[in-house]
């Protein structure tokens, strides 16, 4: 057998081998990117998720109810107390048990504000409800919704809805997904190299 025909055959089988690498090596990278990504968001989105818990539980011993009048009761001269107090105002709604919108900041309006329905549904519900909503510019919101119930005689409930920007966890969602596709093209780039290279480099056998 010609020595060329020998090149061309092992040309075409290093073609052959490089091609399979590539695709193998995408398929296994793309899929283990999606499992690491998910990970990731869940757990930034748990990491919100507890400090919203921790703000609820803030939230319920600033907020005080008396026949149907809610006010916020804290150091306005602390600044630890005041910095806590307008994060929680910042995405909160108050309402009565029927619906009515007592209290509501222009973020959690600019979301669209829970109705009656959703204000019963969550009031029947022994647990927190947790939903995302976005707001006009597309900006996600984490919104931890529940019961309190007022400090007078009547202990009457009331529903109350507060939330957190998600942005920052998208941020970091969209980095990491930039920053993996931009390792896997140089992972494949540098295999697919090695893989023309390295077999050329391989003594061909004389007829």
């Amino acid at each position: 057998m010609k020595a060329e025909t020998l090149e061309r055959i092992a040309s075409g089988l290093r073609r052959r081998l490089i091609l399979g690498y590539a695709l193998f090596s995408t398929l296994l990278l793309a899929g283990s990117g999606m499992i690491f990504r998910t990970l990731l968001e869940d757990l930034v989105n748990q990491n919100v998720r507890q400090n919203l818990d921790q703000e609820w539980a803030a939230m319920k011993g600033f907020v005080r109810i008396t026949e149907g009048s809610p006010k916020w009761f804290y150091d306005r001269d602390d600044p630890d107390e005041t910095y806590v107090v307008s994060r929680l105002q910042r995405v909160y709604l108050l309402t009565t048990a029927q619906g009515s919108v007592l209290q509501s900041s222009d973020i959690y309006a600019s979301l669209g504000e829970d109705t009656p329905d959703d204000v019963r549904i969550a009031l029947l519900s022994p647990n927190p409800t947790w939903r995302v909503r976005k707001s006009a510019q597309g900006g996600a919101y984490l919104l931890r919704s529940g019961v309190i119930y007022s400090n007078d005689k009547h202990h009457n409930p009331y529903f109350v809805s507060i939330g957190r920007s998600l942005a920052e966890n998208q941020t970091i969602i969209h980095r990491f997904t930039q920053i993996y596709i931009g390792l896997i093209a140089i992972m494949l780039f540098g295999g697919c190299v090695l893989g023309w290279f390295i077999p050329a480099r391989t003594p061909t056998p004389h007829p």
